[in-house]
Protein backbone atom coordinates (compact mmCIF):
# COMPACT_ATOMS: atom_id res chain seq x y z
CA UNK A 1 0.00 0.00 0.00
CA UNK A 2 1.35 3.44 -0.85
CA UNK A 3 0.67 6.66 1.01
CA UNK A 4 -0.33 9.98 -0.52
CA UNK A 5 1.09 13.40 0.31
CA UNK A 6 -2.14 14.50 2.03
CA UNK A 7 -1.78 11.72 4.61
CA UNK A 8 1.95 12.37 4.95
CA UNK A 9 1.13 16.01 5.75
CA UNK A 10 -1.43 14.91 8.37
CA UNK A 11 1.12 12.60 9.97
CA UNK A 12 3.73 15.37 9.95
CA UNK A 13 1.22 17.78 11.52
CA UNK A 14 0.57 15.32 14.32
CA UNK A 15 4.31 14.89 14.95
CA UNK A 16 4.74 18.65 14.74
CA UNK A 17 2.01 19.20 17.36
CA UNK A 18 3.62 16.73 19.76
CA UNK A 19 7.06 18.30 19.25
CA UNK A 20 5.60 21.74 20.01
CA UNK A 21 3.99 20.42 23.21
CA UNK A 22 7.23 18.69 24.22
CA UNK A 23 9.41 21.74 23.55
CA UNK A 24 7.12 24.40 25.02
CA UNK A 25 5.32 22.63 27.87
CA UNK A 26 7.83 19.98 28.95
CA UNK A 27 11.10 21.77 28.17
CA UNK A 28 9.92 25.40 28.71
CA UNK A 29 11.32 26.64 25.39
CA UNK A 30 9.98 29.28 23.03
CA UNK A 31 9.41 28.26 19.43
CA UNK A 32 10.41 31.12 17.16
CA UNK A 33 9.69 29.57 13.78
CA UNK A 34 8.72 26.32 12.08
CA UNK A 35 9.57 25.99 8.42
CA UNK A 36 9.68 23.40 5.69
CA UNK A 37 13.22 22.70 4.53
CA UNK A 38 14.28 21.17 1.23
CA UNK A 39 16.78 18.68 2.60
CA UNK A 40 17.45 16.74 5.77
CA UNK A 41 21.01 15.84 6.67
CA UNK A 42 21.53 14.46 10.18
CA UNK A 43 24.60 16.04 11.72
CA UNK A 44 24.71 16.13 15.49
CA UNK A 45 22.38 14.35 17.90
CA UNK A 46 19.92 12.28 15.89
CA UNK A 47 17.50 9.43 16.27
CA UNK A 48 15.47 7.40 13.81
CA UNK A 49 12.39 5.27 14.38
CA UNK A 50 10.27 3.12 12.07
CA UNK A 51 6.50 2.82 11.85
CA UNK A 52 5.17 -0.12 9.90
CA UNK A 53 2.26 -2.35 9.04
CA UNK A 54 0.72 -1.95 5.55
CA UNK A 55 3.16 0.86 4.86
CA UNK A 56 6.59 1.72 6.18
CA UNK A 57 7.56 5.16 7.43
CA UNK A 58 10.82 6.27 8.97
CA UNK A 59 10.87 9.32 11.22
CA UNK A 60 14.20 10.96 11.89
CA UNK A 61 15.03 13.70 14.35
CA UNK A 62 18.16 15.84 14.53
CA UNK A 63 18.98 18.19 17.42
CA UNK A 64 21.76 20.75 17.18
CA UNK A 65 24.35 20.99 19.96
CA UNK A 66 23.03 24.13 21.65
CA UNK A 67 19.45 22.83 21.87
CA UNK A 68 20.65 19.38 22.89
CA UNK A 69 22.49 20.80 25.87
CA UNK A 70 19.33 22.56 27.07
CA UNK A 71 17.16 19.47 26.49
CA UNK A 72 19.66 17.26 28.29
CA UNK A 73 19.77 19.55 31.32
CA UNK A 74 15.97 19.95 31.40
CA UNK A 75 15.30 16.26 30.84
CA UNK A 76 17.60 15.01 33.58
CA UNK A 77 17.45 18.10 35.83
CA UNK A 78 21.04 17.63 36.96
CA UNK A 79 20.32 14.27 38.64
CA UNK A 80 22.93 12.17 36.87
CA UNK A 81 26.19 10.58 37.81
CA UNK A 82 29.18 11.57 35.71
CA UNK A 83 29.78 7.89 34.89
CA UNK A 84 26.30 7.69 33.31
CA UNK A 85 26.49 10.93 31.31
CA UNK A 86 27.94 9.51 28.07
CA UNK A 87 25.32 6.76 27.92
CA UNK A 88 22.51 9.25 28.63
CA UNK A 89 23.78 11.61 25.93
CA UNK A 90 23.57 8.76 23.41
CA UNK A 91 20.12 7.68 24.64
CA UNK A 92 18.35 11.05 24.84
CA UNK A 93 17.53 11.53 21.13
CA UNK A 94 16.06 8.00 21.05
CA UNK A 95 13.97 8.74 24.12
CA UNK A 96 12.67 12.00 22.65
CA UNK A 97 11.71 10.46 19.30
CA UNK A 98 10.03 7.52 21.03
CA UNK A 99 7.94 9.81 23.25
CA UNK A 100 6.99 12.27 20.51
CA UNK A 101 6.14 9.77 17.76
CA UNK A 102 4.40 7.45 20.23
CA UNK A 103 2.10 10.29 21.31
CA UNK A 104 1.64 11.57 17.75
CA UNK A 105 0.09 8.31 16.50
CA UNK A 106 -3.27 9.25 18.05
CA UNK A 107 -3.43 12.21 15.63
CA UNK A 108 -2.59 10.21 12.50
CA UNK A 109 -5.28 9.66 9.87
CA UNK A 110 -7.56 6.87 11.09
CA UNK A 111 -6.27 4.23 8.69
CA UNK A 112 -2.68 4.76 9.95
CA UNK A 113 -3.33 4.73 13.71
CA UNK A 114 -2.56 1.01 13.89
CA UNK A 115 1.01 1.43 12.67
CA UNK A 116 3.45 -0.34 14.95
CA UNK A 117 6.11 1.84 16.51
CA UNK A 118 9.45 0.07 16.46
CA UNK A 119 12.39 0.68 18.73
CA UNK A 120 14.67 3.55 17.76
CA UNK A 121 17.02 2.38 15.03
CA UNK A 122 20.74 2.44 15.68
CA UNK A 123 21.84 3.91 12.36
CA UNK A 124 24.92 5.80 11.33
CA UNK A 125 24.64 9.06 9.41
CA UNK A 126 25.59 7.38 6.11
CA UNK A 127 22.82 4.78 6.59
CA UNK A 128 20.18 7.48 7.05
CA UNK A 129 21.50 9.30 3.97
CA UNK A 130 21.21 6.07 1.98
CA UNK A 131 17.58 5.63 3.12
CA UNK A 132 16.88 9.26 2.18
CA UNK A 133 18.37 8.76 -1.29
CA UNK A 134 16.17 5.71 -1.99
CA UNK A 135 12.90 7.26 -0.77
CA UNK A 136 10.89 10.46 -0.61
CA UNK A 137 11.02 12.71 2.43
CA UNK A 138 9.40 15.77 3.94
CA UNK A 139 11.38 17.79 6.48
CA UNK A 140 10.76 20.64 8.88
CA UNK A 141 12.97 22.77 11.07
CA UNK A 142 11.88 24.12 14.44
CA UNK A 143 13.83 27.17 15.57
CA UNK A 144 13.70 27.74 19.33
CA UNK A 145 15.25 30.33 21.60
CA UNK A 146 17.90 27.72 22.47
CA UNK A 147 18.71 26.11 19.12
CA UNK A 148 17.26 24.09 16.28
CA UNK A 149 15.61 20.74 15.75
CA UNK A 150 14.97 19.15 12.35
CA UNK A 151 12.61 16.26 11.79
CA UNK A 152 11.81 14.30 8.69
CA UNK A 153 9.39 11.65 7.53
CA UNK A 154 10.82 9.25 4.96
CA UNK A 155 8.43 7.21 2.84
CA UNK A 156 7.90 5.44 -0.46
CA UNK A 157 5.42 6.93 -2.88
Amino acid sequence: MSIDIENINKIMNSINNELKIFLTNDMSLNILKIKNIPEYIPKEHFATIKLSRDISLVISLNIDNSLFEVLFNNFFEGHILEDDKEELIAALPDEIINIVVGLAIKGFPKKYRDLELGLPLKLQQNQILEILNKNTSLSYKIVTNSGNLVYSIIYKV
